[in-house]
């Protein structure tokens, strides 16, 4: 009896490469088929994800840039039904709806692979980003979102890998998705991997712009240091984060923290804010980002008029003022 061995999906897609020619219309031709004799194939997502690919490169420009408008509303139209899934409470469809999206990222990265493709939240990141990499686009698409979106969907149904590989997709789009990061560092601490979780939340600094942010930061910090039984900086660290959020987690932990050492004692913020300038632990949002922050808002505020670019000074003073007042 003889069996004939299978075509991984490597040698399908070689074979397929190798059928093309110089006619654009040709190949055209030859690929819809293709995807018609793959669509019922095991492989057929990863499969007929190439032959889109390979089809978008034979289409002229004008061709491209109708289909990409398509594409575009359609992502966007998808990511919009995943939030409002998401909100409602219906975490299945959300998961659905941002699958839908991301589906398209990597072949658009695919098709860029020159270009260094980005998909900030905000004027602000955006500023940020390019501040760090003159070469990036932004592509205007909620890549980075949707798979944080999901990397938090996974965490909270214990897919702790699956979360890790969404939420390292998201940070690839957007590292000053802050966000992303403390989920990734979240999904180590729960994996049992202090030390990694304390490695990103250090890397998560780098990125801070909102002070809520670095408040989330000096929390994890504290959480960290708990674990280490280091219980007089933990304390410092949740008491100064105050200074930027009120958050009920502090008041909590401060009152684990009491119950370990009893001691009920809260230094003030100088003393707080020694303990962390001892142990080397910033007192501020990154210097770097504050100076291109500050930069946009004395650029913008002498010409703002419009109701757009008085909420945008509004913003600008809204993360810079927390951090001038602890100078």
């Amino acid at each position: 009896m003889f069996f004939i061995k299978e075509k991984s999906y490597n040698d399908i897609i070689e074979e397929i490469k190798s059928k093309l020619t110089e006619d654009k219309k040709e190949n055209i031709s030859y690929l819809k088929k293709q995807a018609k004799k793959y669509k019922n194939h095991k492989m057929n997502e990863a499969i007929l994800k190439e032959i889109g690919k390979l089809l978008f490169e034979n289409l002229n420009t004008t061709e491209q840039e109708e289909l990409s408008s398509i594409i575009n509303k359609k992502i966007l139209e998808n990511y919009d039904k995943g939030v409002s899934f998401f909100e409602s409470g219906n975490i299945l469809e959300a998961a659905k709806s941002f699958i839908e999206v991301t589906s398209n990222a990597e072949i658009i990265k695919k098709l860029k692979q020159e270009k260094n493709l980005i998909t900030p939240n905000n004027f602000i990141e955006t500023a940020l980003i390019f501040n760090d990499n003159k070469d990036s686009e932004d592509i205007g698409l909620p890549f980075s979102m949707a798979y944080l979106y999901l990397g938090s969907i996974n965490v909270s149904n214990n897919q702790l890998n699956q979360a890790e590989k969404y939420l390292l997709e998201s940070i690839s789009w957007n590292p000053y998705n802050v966000s992303a990061r403390f989920e990734l560092a979240e999904t180590y601490k729960l994996l049992g991997n202090l030390d990694k979780y304390k490695e990103i939340t250090d890397e998560a600094y780098n990125f801070c712009i909102f002070p809520i942010d670095f408040a989330r930061y000096l929390r994890n910090l504290g959480y960290y240091y708990i674990e280490k039984e280091n219980f007089l900086l933990a304390k410092s660290l949740y008491l100064y984060s105050l200074l930027f959020e009120n958050s009920h987690i502090v008041a909590q932990e401060i009152t684990y923290i009491a119950s370990k050492t009893n001691d009920k004692n809260l230094p003030d913020n100088n003393e707080n804010k020694k303990a962390l300038i001892k142990n080397n632990i910033p007192t501020s949002a990154p210097e770097k980002n504050m100076q291109v922050i500050a930069k946009m808002y004395q650029d913008l505020k002498p010409q703002a008029k419009n109701q757009n670019e008085l909420k945008m000074i509004n913003l600008l003073e809204s993360i810079l003022t927390p951090y001038m007042n602890v100078q």
